[in-house]
Order: C-alpha cells, then structure tokens, then sequence
C-alpha cells in the first residue's frame, strides 16, 4: 500500500469512528506533503473546520511531536529538526502542513509557534492522552458522574502516576496526611483505622480538614463516626453517592479514583504533585462543597422527619 492508499483508509477509518455524514471522496494527488483527502459533506462545509481534520493531521507522530514542541518554545526549522531529531527536509514538510491547516504560523524572524487554534487543538489532544494511556482503567471505570466541564478538563491530569496497589495507596494517604501543614482534602465513601493517629497528630499543629463523605460511609470498627466528628466538627457535608476517592493535601495529591463500572469503587487510581492535577482536584472538590449540605444539619434534619 502506497503513503496515499494509507492516508486515505486512515481517513476513512476516522470518518467511520466519528460518524460523519460522508457522501463522496476526492484525491488531490499533486505532492506527497500537500496530498489530502477533501470530504464533501452536507451543504458543502470546508472540511478543515471539522473535528476530524484535527486527528487526521495529528494522528501523524511527528507532527504531533512538532506542534507539543512549539508549545513549549518557538523554533526556527533548523533548531526544530535538531531539536526532534529528524531532517531539515521532514521538519519542513510538516511545517508546511501544519501551517496550511492554520495550526502553527511563522514570524518574520523565521521562527514558528502554535496558532491559538493550534494551542486549542493540543489542549484537547491531551485529555485523549490521557485516557489512551490508561485505556484498560477507563474501560472498567465511570466518569458519567462527574460534572461535564471537569471532563473536558481531564487533559490536566496527564502528569501523574498510576496505581494499582490499593496497600500503596493507603500509604500515600497517611503520608500526605503526616506531610500536611495547611490542609487535607477528602472525598470518599469509607475510613480506616490506620489514619486516625496523622488525622489527630495533623489537627494538633493547626490543619484544616475538610470531608465530603458519602452518606452511608463505611468505618471500621475501631474507627466511629463518633471519634472522627469530634476530631473534626463542623468539617464534614455528605453525598449520596461518593463520585470519586480523593485524598490530598496543599502540595500533593494522595490518590484520586474513580468508580468501578459496577458502581464500587477498587481504591486504584492516580497520585501526583503536578500543579495542573492539583489543581483540578482541588476544583472539583470545591464543587462537591459547595453543593453538598453539612453533616450535623443532614443528621438533625433526617432526625426532625423520624421523629
């Protein structure tokens, strides 16, 4: 199969994946770097200005690798191609595609960089990253539950580590609580004994926790809700259904998870210190505050209708 055969069945195969309404294809074979397959779609729309345009010509691993480069810092050809490790002639010729889909532009000083349409295109390139290097986690795990802005945000998460070791995880709990000197974010449907000395240890020099539990969380034994509520009044707000495990502190994120297809959580997940990941974290559990209601008044109201 020719490059041409194989960039159009690339096309067709994205077209078939996305679901567009293609009704015709036409070849315009003059060069290799300017060859390109023209959809004609419904009322003739250009069809650089659909979504499939976008992977199509990033779906090439060194444009890709071009347009992340130039995001970090503006190269001329020479300085690029050195930089990537590939010829003068290559980087060129993906310049010019890129340049010809409006993606990277050129200043008079020879130097290219990202288009904001190009900035934009790598923003939302990089919630695929994510997701495609944790295909078998998301595949068995939910995030229908979580607010629609957050997940187009999930391109923030990208610098972080995956585990899978549940014993690891309530490890790195307990340590960004022993580790905590302004606060402790938790979101979680269950409590362990193991962190109830950091939690009393960490109140003592003065940090603030803040839980959102879910309303049937689980404790074990030695661990009441009574000597947790004690330890932290006024402190707690409750949800229904726990969303995601959340574990962090003002520097490092513990453990972030989500929940199983099933519904349970496996208490896997994502750590990192990453100033973007923290940052969503802390985003998202802001939203969870501000629109979960406080333990006591949940507790007394449910007490009023009892009685």
């Amino acid at each position: 199969m020719c490059q041409g055969d194989a960039d159009l069945s690339k096309r067709l195969l994205l077209n078939h994946y996305l679901a567009l309404p293609v009704t015709q294809f036409k070849v315009n074979s003059t060069s290799y770097e300017h060859k390109r397959v023209h959809l004609l779609t419904n009322g003739g729309k250009d069809p650089l200005s659909s979504p499939i345009d976008v992977l199509f010509e990033l779906s090439n691993t060194i444009r890709l690798n071009i347009i992340k480069a130039l995001s970090e810092d503006a190269f001329n050809v020479t300085g690029l191609s050195r930089y990537l490790g590939i010829t003068t002639q290559e980087c060129s010729r993906h310049l010019a595609r890129l340049s010809e889909t409006k993606m990277v532009s050129r200043d008079p000083e020879g130097l290219y960089k990202p288009t904001p349409y190009g900035w934009l295109a790598i923003q939302h390139l990089s919630a695929y990253e994510f997701t495609g290097k944790h295909r078998d986690y998301f595949t068995g795990h939910d995030l229908s539950m979580l607010p629609q802005s957050f997940i187009h945000r999930l391109g923030e998460l990208n610098n972080s580590v995956f585990m899978d070791d549940v014993m690891q995880i309530v490890h790195n709990v307990q340590k960004v609580i022993n580790e905590s000197e302004e606060y402790v974010l938790r979101v979680t449907d269950r409590y362990v004994f193991s962190n109830i000395l950091p939690i009393e240890a960490a109140i003592k020099r003065g940090v603030e926790f803040r839980l959102v539990e879910q309303i049937d969380v689980t404790y074990t034994e030695v661990y009441s809700r009574e000597t947790l509520y004690r330890m932290i009044p006024g402190k707690t707000r409750v949800i229904p259904e726990a969303p995601i495990f959340l574990a962090m502190n003002e520097r490092e994120v513990a453990a972030l998870g989500f929940r199983l297809v099933k519904g349970r959580f496996d208490y896997t997940g994502f750590r990192s210190s990453d100033p973007e990941f923290h940052k969503w974290c802390v985003d998202l559990f802001e939203h969870y505050w501000d629109r979960t209601e406080g333990k006591t008044e949940y507790l007394t109201r449910v007490e009023a209708q009892d009685s």
